[in-house]
């Protein structure tokens, strides 16, 4: 074990406040799920009984199912993303980090770590919220088979990016 290295039960807890950058990412969450399922609630009665509920590599329909299954998203996004991902971003002491952690730089790498974990939620809710939007529009024949990889890569890009970043700021503060 590296000098100082702290193991995660003798990690020291912290009451780590929300700074502004973290509250932006809160509100954008939020955003997201509410304007996902108002969507859906909005287009749901105009839908037809049989929707697109998969998309193959070239971003085009190759499933279909019926129109109950467009709440898949929003249970899926609030259940396995936006509430596991909000109760953890309290606990950073338990994460694994790819480097020591410290006394000396405990507080600097939960609120980094805090920070990641609530924008990585903010971003993954707005890519089910953009995949839940263009079901929508496939189903209504809104677009004309427009590729949706032209939506998802770039949300796969900024998430990439976002990464990148707190790995670089993280091991820059160890």
């Amino acid at each position: 074990m590296k000098k100082g290295n702290l193991s995660k039960n003798k990690r020291p807890i912290f009451k780590i406040a929300n700074s502004p950058l973290d509250w932006l990412g809160e509100f954008l969450a939020l955003l997201g799920i509410l304007i996902m399922a108002g969507a859906i609630a909005r287009y749901y009665p105009q839908l037809p009984a049989t929707i697109p509920t998969h998309f193959n590599g070239a971003g085009q329909v190759d499933g279909w199912g019926g129109k109950n299954t467009l709440f898949m998203m929003p249970a899926l996004g609030i259940l396995l993303i936006y509430l596991p991902m909000t109760i953890m971003q309290r606990f950073p002491q338990i994460y694994n980090y790819m480097w020591a952690i410290t006394e000396e730089n405990a507080r600097v790498q939960y609120q980094m770590a805090r920070t990641f974990m609530i924008w990585l939620k903010t971003e993954t809710v707005w890519m089910f919220t953009v995949i839940s939007w263009y079901t929508i529009q496939m189903a209504l024949k809104n677009y004309h088979q427009p590729n949706i990889n032209y939506f998802v890569f770039p949300m796969l890009a900024i998430m990439a990016f976002t990464i990148a970043l707190y790995m670089y700021l993280g091991n820059k503060a160890k």
